[in-house]
């Protein structure tokens, strides 16, 4: 058994990773967490990760300028996708070397899901395969579909501040982006496109990070810190499209999509996993989530992962 939160020096900077499993000499499982600057931690501390710690030595990194991996010291022209993607190599390298692996296995989460397609495509002998969860496949097309979406709910349930607000910033592409996605991601919450429910359930979701087991008040402070900072720094990410940067992959990679996410919208991943060229490829659907999958189904979730990687 293996439960241990340790500090690596990763590319000059001090990050955070914590390593939880049942048997450590299991196969290693790489979780790249999603924001950029959202913590995977709470959701490991909080018994979200228990089906595959039984199959896996789970390992939760907290990318550089996260969580417990945030510090004041961190340059910001060190923030950027190229470094976050030599970041995700070296982990990688240091767990293979650590249980005494060839390969890896690896999920990421939403815009953990683009930075974890970008990873395996520049270094896919570190890894078995990926589990793309609900990955940023590409904003800018999720963008009109999620606007769509709102509108399309406003109008059903006749909801006439949102109709007025979401007037008010247009269809994209939005005159002034920060106050359009900030008013369409609003009502992404309320109509539950981001958390299956909406409401009450994104709520319940982060009162995770409200209470998080073993967490410091410093602790929290950087997480604060840390969302902050990774959200201004990490735009780049916003301007990514996976159809053009990794068309194909050389490891096999299986796609899972909450039903409901419009906030990385289900159907541009649904086109893109079609799209993809990879030795073997899957589309799996949880027909009772919208982009968190991983909290509103954890069981089902991480029964699907453990049957496409280890069969």
């Amino acid at each position: 058994m293996i439960n241990s939160s340790e500090i690596f020096v990763i590319n000059e900077v001090k990050q955070f990773i914590h390593l939880c499993g049942t048997d450590d000499t299991n196969p290693v499982l790489l979780m790249i967490h999603g924001g950029p600057g959202f913590s995977d931690l709470p959701f490991a501390f909080h018994g979200y990760n228990s089906i595959l710690e039984e199959h896996f030595v789970v390992v939760n990194w907290d990318q550089r300028g996260t969580g417990r991996s945030f510090s004041d010291k961190i340059p910001e022209n060190s923030m950027t996708i190229e470094q976050f993607i030599l970041d995700g190599i070296e982990v990688a390298r240091l767990l293979c070397n650590r249980f005494n692996k060839d390969k890896i296995f690896m999920r990421g989460h939403s815009f953990g899901g683009l930075l974890g397609m970008l990873i395996a495509n520049r270094y896919p002998d570190l890894f078995h395969s990926y589990f793309a969860l609900d990955p940023a496949v590409s904003i800018q097309k999720s963008i009109p579909a999620a606007y769509n979406f709102v509108c399309e709910q406003a109008k059903r349930v006749n909801n006439n501040d949102a109709l007025i607000e979401l007037k008010d910033i247009g269809a994209p592409p939005f005159k002034d982006m920060m106050k359009g996605m900030q008013v369409m991601n609003q009502w992404l919450n309320v109509f539950g496109g981001v958390v299956f429910g909406g409401l009450d359930s994104v709520n319940k979701l982060f009162s995770l990070f409200g209470f998080v087991p073993d967490f410091t008040e410093q602790d929290y402070k950087n997480a604060a810190k840390g969302a902050e900072f990774s959200a201004r720094t990490m735009t780049e990410a916003m301007n990514i499209d996976l159809f053009n940067t990794v068309p194909e992959l050389q490891i096999p990679v299986y796609f899972g999509v909450g039903r409901h996410d419009y906030l990385n919208c289900c159907s541009v991943t649904e086109e893109y996993c079609t799209f993809i060229k990879a030795p073997d490829k899957d589309l799996i659907w949880f027909e009772y989530s919208a982009h968190f999958p991983n909290f509103s189904e954890p069981e089902t979730c991480q029964n699907a992962i453990v049957k496409k990687m280890l069969g």
